[in-house]
């Protein structure tokens, strides 16, 4: 079943002859040998088989050639003359195996159909012997195939492999049609070889490179892009992580020597005055009450400052909308006790703002510092706050409608210094609009972006 074995006497040793080239076949019935040395060997089916020992070439004949068309029945002669007669259903065969020569000329291998993505395509040279460009939604292939030898077709035979794709050649006999669907984007070769009858391959055939493109996004430029971006927001965020925790350093260095400064100066004069009230105790009890009132409001003062320092650096209150709610409530606390009407406009889109700790703080102290103005200098019974979104800016704006002041006229005093430097740490600007009997506007300008003072939520 598998092919025959020959033992050598001299050397107690057998040599195997197997059936070559991959066909089936059946456990052979008679074998004969020719002046030559060949055997010939015949089986169940309507074939005759040679086996060249120098070579151990097999070679299969069929009915084309002239053998039997119907089964054997087992009959095999050799004469004296060398002839063989090889009995079967239908009669008999008789030859002279020296007169049976194999063609030894290669045929040549061509396709007959080309369809890519389902689509027809002409085969020329280009598609012969080039490289065959494909893009990624081309990567369904289906081809025929035939050995051009036409002594007898039925019996030549192919093998074929698309290199990066099957594992090893296949072979067909006959003419074949191959289908490969679904190639990945990648390189392969398409390579064809073919047998005449007589079993003599052209081991040549045919040697078709194929490329298969990638989409863009897995292609090898992308894909380093990619990569690229990657590593560069990587670095980026790194930088802006340094930047903050540098930022909040800075702001934590500052809010230290502010808090040093306003507290340090705060009990100081707490404690002058508790001095002074102690001695005023006895001697004047009204001096000394006014000292405890000045030391109550002190008190008051520097709790509201750790207040209003502890809430700027809490996490939890990193919004606008926190900060909305803080600066209402001290804006209506402050025109309540003194009787002033008070207006709030605050657009929708501001609350969506998050902000950060030294931008709360500025902006808080900012707002105060303008209502205390208000308060304490204006002499007014009405006064709006508007806050608001403009592009890349948020705009405050406080207006009352108290006596106003020159501004040709008058020195800038300490409250809208402050508030001015205060802005300007921000990046912002600050326009002050007044006449006399007219009131006053205060409108501050600050960027969202500056320093990453604020971004969406």
């Amino acid at each position: 079943g598998s092919g025959l074995d020959a033992f050598h006497p001299d050397q107690g040793t057998f040599i195997h002859y197997p059936w070559l080239d991959g066909m089936t076949v059946s456990q052979p019935l008679n074998i004969q040998e020719d002046a030559s040395g060949d055997l010939w060997v015949t089986m169940y089916g309507p074939a005759i088989s040679r086996v060249t020992r120098a070579t151990r070439r097999v070679t299969r004949y069929f009915a084309e050639e002239g053998y039997l068309e119907e089964a054997i029945m087992g009959a095999f002669l050799r004469t004296s003359k060398g002839e063989l007669l090889v009995g079967g259903m239908d009669g008999f065969v008789h030859f002279r195996p020296e007169e049976i020569v194999d063609r030894t000329d290669l045929p040549s291998v061509q396709f007959t159909k080309l369809s890519i993505a389902g689509k027809p395509t002409v085969i020329d040279k280009e598609v012969s012997e080039g490289v065959l460009d494909l893009s990624h939604t081309e990567n369904y292939l289906a081809f025929s195939m035939v050995t051009v030898d036409y002594v007898n077709p039925r019996r030549n035979r192919l093998r074929y492999q698309l290199v990066g794709a099957d594992p090893a050649p296949v072979e067909v006999e006959g003419a074949g049609t191959v289908d490969y669907s679904g190639l990945a984007p990648g390189s392969y070769t398409l390579r064809i070889t073919g047998a005449n009858s007589d079993g003599y391959w052209n081991h040549a055939g045919l040697s078709v490179p194929i490329r298969i493109h990638p989409p863009w996004w897995q292609s090898w430029y992308f894909r380093l892009g990619a990569v690229a971006a990657i590593v560069l927001l990587a670095l980026y965020l790194h930088h802006v992580r340094v930047q903050g925790l540098l930022e909040r350093e800075r702001f934590k260095a500052k809010m230290s020597a502010e808090l040093h400064d306003e507290i340090g100066s705060g009990l100081t004069r707490i404690a002058l005055l508790s001095e002074i009230a102690q001695r005023k105790s006895a001697e004047s009890p009204t001096q000394a009450g006014d000292a405890f009132q000045r030391i109550a409001q002190l008190a008051r003062e520097l709790h509201e400052a750790m207040g209003d320092v502890v809430w700027s650096i809490n996490p939890k209150h990193d919004t606008m909308e926190s900060f909305i709610q803080r600066a209402t409530r001290y804006l209506n606390e402050v025109c309540e006790a003194r009787g002033i009407v008070l207006t709030l406009k605050i657009g929708e889109d501001v609350a969506s703002l998050h902000a950060n700790p030294e931008m709360l703080r500025n902006m808080l102290l900012v707002t105060k510092e303008a209502m205390t103005n208000v308060v304490r200098h204006a002499s007014c019974d009405r006064s709006e706050v508007h806050m608001r979104r403009d592009g890349s800016a948020m705009t405050l704006t406080v207006v009352d409608n108290g006596k106003g002041m020159d501004l040709a006229g008058s020195v800038e005093g300490n409250g809208l210094r402050n508030m001015r430097k205060r802005v300007e740490q921000l990046g912002g600007t600050l326009t002050v609009w007044s006449e006399l009997g007219k009131g006053m506007e205060l409108r501050f300008v600050i960027p969202t972006n500056t320093r990453r003072a604020m971004r969406e939520r």
